[in-house]
């Protein structure tokens, strides 16, 4: 978790922000939230939802990458909530970030995986063992095949016709 001021500077950073980052709060409370943390490549992003925030607009969700002191970059989901003034205006921004480096990187493998599956002319199902209803079937099964994408039971006759 951060929380940062109207101007962009950190100005707490708690230990599970230190653990997660390898920077200590002393090294980060004070500065800029762009200048250590963010990837140069999305500091205009960044800057322009903080701007959005810090206007009132309403961002409650948000995915960026942070940059760690050992030079790895995790990708963050970010929740944010604003903190403001006896006048309504935006004084702070909290921001709590989860961690879903590993998530994206399995969706993306299960994509690729499911790409390679719909490219190759054998069928190929899926099902659940519990109920027995199918719930994939690749996209380059042989024509003239049952598509059991929509069918909830049943079994399907998949062979090759020479």
């Amino acid at each position: 978790m951060a929380v940062i001021d109207r101007q962009g500077t950190v100005v707490r950073f708690n230990r599970a922000a230190e653990v997660a980052t390898g920077y200590r709060a002393e090294d980060i409370e004070g500065k800029p939230v762009w200048d250590y943390l963010v990837p140069p490549e999305e500091r205009a992003d960044v800057e322009s939802v903080f701007n959005n925030l810090t206007g009132g607009s309403v961002i409650p969700r948000y995915e960026n990458q942070w940059l760690m002191r050992d030079g790895t970059r995790r990708l963050y989901d970010w929740s944010n909530s604003v903190l403001t003034d006896t006048q309504g205006e935006v004084e702070f921004i909290v921001t709590v970030g989860v961690d879903i480096t590993e998530a994206k990187q399995s969706e993306q493998a299960l994509q690729q995986f499911k790409s390679v599956l719909d490219q190759t002319l054998d069928c190929v199902f899926m099902f659940d063992v519990e109920s027995m209803r199918f719930f994939y079937t690749n996209e380059g099964a042989i024509p003239g095949t049952l598509n059991l994408k929509s069918m909830n039971h049943g079994s399907a006759n998949c062979s090759r016709q020479f």
